[in-house]
This record gives structure tokens, C-alpha cells and sequence, in this order.
């Protein structure tokens, strides 16, 4: 079955039928979706780059991390970075109260830094 899916793969990618770009990152999905194929194997096929696989790897790890059986998954590529997006967005909302800093009440005055008020010094001794 791997020969099949490889000769299929390659055999659209022939420039007597060439695949537009949709096409081409909906194999690579689908072929990623299989997760029988190397990164390079995979690019090779779809006529995409490896990077671009990564993304589809990526983006089908935070779908299965959320919950998304393998049975599930999209097979269209766009909806399955959206979804994918979309699940990122919800956990990336950030609680401001974490990360809220104490505020000094003042800032130093310039005499302080050279100096601490307690010594009564203004300046350092000459």
C-alpha cells in the first residue's frame, strides 16, 4: 500500500498534470495524517517543503493533544490549521494578574543612588 500512495504521489506531481498549491498541501496533509513517511519523503511527494510538513506535524499534534482522534482529523489542510489556530488562541489568553510587578512607591532620588540617605552623605567622600 506505501508503493501505491508513493507512485500516486508522485505521478501527480508530473508536470503533464500538476497539482495548484491547494492541492499540494491537502496531499501533504493527508499524507502527514498517515504518519507512515519521513519529513523529507513526505515533501518529496506532495511537492511541498519539509518546513511545511513540520507546520502540518505540528498543527496535527495540538489537534490530537486536544483531544482530536487520528479518525478525526480533517482532510482539508486549511480547516485543520484553523481548528488548530483556533485551539491555540483559547489557551494562549493570558491572566494579566500573574504577571503583574510591585510598582515602587517613588523613584530614587539621583542623591540616593550615589548614597544611601542613612550615611548622610551626598556625595562620596573626595
Amino acid at each position: 500500500m506505501d508503493d501505491a500512495i508513493k507512485a500516486a504521489a508522485e505521478a501527480n506531481n508530473e508536470v503533464k498534470l500538476p497539482l495548484n498549491t491547494h492541492q499540494r498541501m491537502n496531499l501533504g496533509w493527508r499524507l502527514v495524517v498517515l504518519d507512515r513517511y519521513s519529513k523529507k519523503e513526505t515533501a518529496k511527494m506532495a511537492g511541498i517543503s519539509e518546513r511545511t510538513v513540520a507546520n502540518m506535524r505540528t498543527v496535527r499534534k495540538t489537534l490530537e493533544l486536544s483531544g482530536v482522534g487520528r479518525d478525526e482529523l480533517p482532510l482539508n489542510w486549511w480547516r485543520a490549521s484553523k481548528e488548530a489556530r483556533r485551539l491555540d488562541a483559547r489557551e494562549e489568553r493570558l491572566d494579566y494578574e500573574d504577571f503583574k510587578l510591585p510598582i515602587p512607591m517613588k523613584p530614587p532620588l539621583c542623591s540616593e543612588m550615589i548614597a544611601p540617605p542613612v550615611s548622610g552623605m551626598i556625595s562620596p567622600p573626595v
